[in-house]
């Protein structure tokens, strides 16, 4: 095995086992921040070793429109808190760090989709977890609610199912005619993320996985890439039409939710209207958002 296989098996690895290291317990700072600091250690550990090996590949670094928009995003924020005069959670930098070294090491490896089959693992486990604790024998990490995996709730878990969930899908469309063993255990991980994510009653969840689901079903019909212009427009006008339907039925679903989420989302507007260009500041949204609240 090479060095590359295993950095991408560790960092595999990682990823399939980080869920199960977040700590819930309500007010202890220190227990929560325990896994960024460890994940930003590991990430630096195997992102210097995959820079090292890249370069002795003497493989051409080509900078793409992503490197720049990461770099520009995380220089524009780090300007902003530190012109902004906010005191901000020493955390955050801590997560933008390992968020960093996750890119570093994803973009010197030369193939990294089998970081995308343990994340379709990782996801499989908490689709297990979520069925335990469906049937009663395991515990959430939430009082109020039956149903989080290793999370502190369940909108986290279905945030987390429907990447998971999405992955799958592409990982099927990838191998169906590549890798038959791996095609098969993609689909039946379809099957078991998609039922976890329905129990997990998050229609954020349900919402983006329907999204993205659809565009890969898009991009792997052949027929519909290649046919007129005027019959693009109808699949274009039957996916808005699809959207515009599964928005007001996730809406009517809870509508006592949905209008707290609409009054978030309002006030929110408001935040955006008085600082349009540059925000409030990263990390600021906790702080000032009652005051916005209060005054709407």
């Amino acid at each position: 095995m090479n060095l590359t296989r295993l950095l991408s098996i560790s960092y595999g690895s990682y990823l399939l086992l980080l869920p199960f290291l977040l700590d819930h317990s309500e007010g202890v700072m220190g227990r929560q921040a325990y896994p960024v600091f460890l994940t930003l250690a590991f990430l630096a550990l195997l992102s210097i070793v995959g820079v090292i090996l890249h370069f002795r590949r003497q493989m051409t670094f080509h900078v793409r429109a992503t490197d720049l928009f990461v770099g520009c995003y995380l220089l524009y924020g780090l300007i902003r808190i530190l012109l902004s005069g906010i005191p901000t959670d020493p955390l955050l930098f801590y997560k933008w760090g390992a968020l960093l070294l996750g890119y570093i090491l994803i973009r010197t490896l030369p193939n990294p989709r089998p970081i995308l089959v343990f994340l379709m693992f990782s996801g499989v486990a908490q689709a297990f977890v979520t069925f335990l604790q469906v049937a009663g024998l395991a515990e959430s990490n939430h009082r109020l609610f039956d149903v989080t995996g290793s999370f502190g709730n369940p909108g986290q878990l279905g945030g987390f199912l429907a990447v998971s969930f999405v992955v799958a899908c592409g990982l099927v469309r990838y191998y169906i005619s590549r890798q038959k063993t791996i095609a098969v255990l993609s689909a039946v991980s379809v099957c078991l993320i998609g039922t976890a994510l329905l129990m997990t009653d998050s229609r954020a969840g349900w919402f983006a996985a329907c999204l993205s689901a659809g565009y890969l079903l898009f991009q792997t019909t052949e027929t519909i890439r290649h046919d007129s212009s005027f019959r693009k427009s109808l699949w274009l006008a039957g996916s808005i039409t699809v959207c515009i339907l599964l928005a007001v039925f996730l809406y009517r679903y809870r509508p006592d939710s949905a209008d707290g989420r609409l009054l978030i989302w309002r006030i929110s507007g408001d935040m955006i209207a008085d600082k349009p260009l540059f925000g409030h500041a990263p990390g600021s949204f906790s702080e000032k958002y009652m005051f916005y609240q209060e005054d709407y």
